[in-house]
């Protein structure tokens, strides 16, 4: 189900503009700074100071860099990487705070409640998530297809190097990214029900997008859309979302995620709360392209013995690498 997609081809400026809902509920500086701000619109009576003030310049700043990186990527080879490298623990908690801020006080209850939920939802689904992707350690379709993929054109290449690294490569079920469009669709149809169909729209575009870019199976990706949209839905019922419950959630986050990571596969490479894991290293890539599993192509979950195969394909890895520094 998910080849069509894996082998289509866009023009450029198609593929740019789909890297967007690809990308910005994942990438943290986008999935916690400007969403939140941009969603905070459709939870406002009075929207015309918010949207032409807080919000426009918001989506024209975050637009413009993102298609900056965009253009750096198909010119130079690097792009919008480097929107993830600035990823770590002080911003985790500090981009958070910044859009309840703006929110609180440019938009008003209505929008920070509607943004509280999408971040409330975001923190705790991303936890839940990276639990998951560590107890079924699929490989992602650029790792463990990289031949037969590698021969599909992309322009925007930043977004499937990434995920070939070996603390990402196994990350691939569910999409966190799918489920952070999902959280994002479900919170302003909560807030706003006439928004459904055009933000139902763009979390299907997000699910699409990740497939396009070799990131994940389109099962995976639904999955995945699947958990954001509970956990969003179950959070609506049982709490009023709010400033604090934000705070708690990344507390929760925060916490947890030491905990997921010493939960992975013996020998698995650990993601950090940083950018460290997400530097491309060449020798990182040729590596991966080592790695043969014809049964992560197939749309189904994991089962306990794949998970000890990509182990093993992990420890045989290190033993080669091992070998060629000694040899070396």
């Amino acid at each position: 189900a998910s080849a069509p997609v894996l082998h289509a081809t866009l023009p450029c400026f198609l593929e740019c503009a789909l890297s967007v809902p690809a990308a910005w509920f994942g990438c943290p500086v986008y999935a916690i700074l400007v969403v939140p701000i941009l969603l905070g619109t459709v939870g406002l009576q009075e929207r015309a100071f918010y949207a032409s003030c807080i919000a426009l310049p918001t989506a024209l700043i975050g637009g413009g860099c993102w298609a900056k990186l965009c253009f750096d990527n198909m010119a130079i080879g690097e792009g919008p990487r480097r929107a993830y490298s600035v990823f770590g623990k002080p911003l985790l908690i500090a981009l958070p705070q910044v859009a309840m801020a703006v929110l609180s006080y440019a938009g008003g209850p209505g929008a920070a409640q509607v943004a509280a939920v999408y971040l409330t939802s975001w923190h705790l689904t991303q936890a839940l998530l990276e639990a998951l992707k560590g107890l079924t350690w699929r490989l992602r379709p650029t790792a463990c297809m990289r031949e037969e993929l590698g021969k599909v054109p992309r322009c925007i290449t930043d977004l499937t190097a990434i995920v070939r690294l070996d603390s990402q490569a196994n990350l691939s079920f569910p999409s966190g990214d799918a489920a952070g469009g999902a959280i994002f669709a479900t919170a302003a149809s909560l807030a706003s029900p006439p928004c459904l169909v055009p933000v139902a729209a763009v979390a299907l575009l997000c699910a699409l997008g990740r497939v396009y870019f070799h990131c994940h199976h389109l099962l995976y990706v639904a999955m995945g859309q699947a958990v954001g949209v509970g956990v969003t839905l179950l959070l609506n019922r049982c709490i009023q979302a709010s400033w604090m419950s934000m705070i708690l959630s990344q507390l929760c986050l925060v916490g947890l995620w030491p905990l997921i990571q010493k939960a992975k596969p013996h020998g698995a490479v650990k993601q950090a709360l940083s950018s460290d894991g997400l530097k491309i290293d060449q020798g990182a890539q040729n590596d991966l392209a080592l790695g043969k599993c014809a049964s992560a192509s197939a749309d189904v979950v994991s089962t306990a013995a794949g998970a000890r195969a990509h182990v093993l394909l992990y420890r045989e890895l290190e033993s080669r690498r091992a070998r060629i520094s000694v040899g070396g």
